[in-house]
């Protein structure tokens, strides 16, 4: 059964953290205030099933972190400046490393061709064969001829630098 007095206390406990939260991640205001009050309709319309008598906490963080998502998916937009270049090749290549600004926007094509004209020929190739080929290492290994150990500490490097580029580039 719904408790109007316990919703709003713990309304009045979690909001305002939740609205940190959610604008750590997304850098936009209003959009925080959205997700926020999608958490807390979210929360009266599954009340029911939920175990109010334990810490909520847990939960509405969770439903924070689904909300975040389709918030990011439906602004197509990606908000996540913490991301490492690993974890953005993994999740679908370089270009969702990218920032993208809402009133100037660089191709991708064209991140690559500045990021690639800062490099030495020896980076730019490693470059070429992991970021655009989609090499794996070893293949690298094997094409290149250097040794596996010595591909994955010049690929460490290359993603620093690339991680300078990119930075130079959105600034």
């Amino acid at each position: 059964m719904f408790d109007e007095k316990l919703f709003e206390k713990i309304f009045s406990k979690y909001s305002e953290q939740l609205y940190k939260y959610c604008y750590l991640k997304l850098s936009n205001k209003e959009l925080s205030e959205e997700v926020v009050n999608d958490v807390f309709k979210i929360l009266y319309i599954k009340w029911n099933t939920i175990d109010t008598e334990t810490d909520v906490r847990p939960y509405l963080y969770r439903i924070a972190d689904n909300c975040i998502k389709t918030a990011m998916r439906r602004e197509k937009k990606y908000y996540d400046n913490n991301q490492s270049i690993d974890q953005a090749y993994e999740e679908g290549g370089l270009n969702r490393a990218v920032s993208y600004d809402e009133y100037f926007y660089i191709s991708i094509e064209e991140y690559y061709e500045r990021i690639q004209s800062h490099l030495t020929d020896e980076y730019r190739q490693l470059f070429v064969y992991r970021f655009i080929e989609k090499m794996t290492i070893e293949r690298i290994s094997e094409t290149t001829g250097i040794p596996y150990s010595s591909v994955r500490l010049r690929l460490r490097k290359l993603k620093k630098r690339i991680r300078m580029e990119i930075r130079k580039i959105n600034n």
